[in-house]
């Protein structure tokens, strides 16, 4: 038997909205017994024991949401009390992850680290060893992004479908040059490409960010693309122009300062959808 939990499109398409009793499975069938689920697990014990006595709003949510997971994972032989996992197992681990189930991979190294209690070390004096390991953080908020757009893609575009460029590559030329290009995000609507959405992790961007996402347009042929940066507060959509050839580039960003999340991703939804359809 193979499968295992996706915790990222879980939250994501569910627990996001409030959807307690439905999760994402990297495949058909639930196997309880893997390393990898007993490696969530151990993670999930420690941080509902250390946030449940807390007064705090945000850490009895996690709290909550710890003790979810738990439930989901009755199924799994708990650890003995000996039983420690090595980074080298990890290593293993995630290089065996087939590539449908890549973003587990990230999930894995976060629950090591909360099981093993490890962050960033100096371990020698003089040469700074780093046992540690780094999230790259531009890859976490461009899955993020993607599946929640995904999940709301009915109330931005019915009947649309959001492809992952790193996936499903586009042809930057008709003719000539092979090259392909990557868009974050795109909305195709039965074989018609619609718009281009670009996720950047910066507070600002760069020129270059625009042409980056102007080559997108170019590719698929589309006159609309929205770049979807993180903010800290609820901000209206931001026209950044309209190319000579009509090409329109819209900025949006989301508040991840938010104490609640669920309303702040349905406001992120609502804006993305007023640039989409305006009145």
């Amino acid at each position: 038997m193979s499968g295992s939990l996706d915790l990222p499109a879980t939250v994501g398409q569910f627990r996001s909205r409030g959807i307690r009793y439905v999760s994402v499975w990297g495949d058909t069938e639930f196997t309880a017994s893997v390393r990898e689920n007993q490696l969530l697990k151990a993670a999930m014990t420690r941080v509902l024991g250390y946030f449940s006595t807390s007064d705090d709003r945000d850490l009895k949510q996690l709290s909550r949401t710890a003790a979810e997971i738990l439930f989901l994972l009755d199924g799994v032989p708990s650890l003995d009390p000996w039983e420690r996992f090595s980074e080298a197992e990890v290593v293993q681990m995630v290089s065996r992850l087939p590539n449908l189930h890549r973003k587990y991979g990230s999930v894995l190294w976060l629950s090591y680290l909360i099981h093993a209690k490890r962050g960033i070390s100096v371990d020698a004096v003089g040469a700074a060893e780093f046992n540690t390991f780094v999230v790259n953080l531009a890859d976490v908020f461009e899955d993020y992004v993607r599946v929640l757009v995904a999940s709301r893609i009915g109330e931005l575009v019915p009947g649309g479908r959001v492809l992952d460029g790193n996936i499903d590559q586009v042809r930057l030329f008709k003719h000539g040059d092979a090259s392909m290009v990557k868009p974050d995000i795109y909305v195709m609507k039965g074989r018609q490409p619609l718009l281009v959405m670009d996720a950047k992790y910066k507070p600002q961007i760069k020129a270059s960010d625009r042409y980056e996402v102007l080559a997108f347009c170019e590719a698929l042929g589309v006159s609309k693309a929205i770049l979807l940066l993180p903010g800290d507060a609820d901000q209206p959509a931001q026209l950044l122009g309209v190319t000579p050839g009509g090409t329109e580039l819209q900025m949006v960003k989301l508040n991840l300062g938010a104490v609640d999340m669920n309303a702040a991703e349905a406001s992120f939804i609502k804006i993305i959808a007023s640039v989409i359809q305006p009145d």
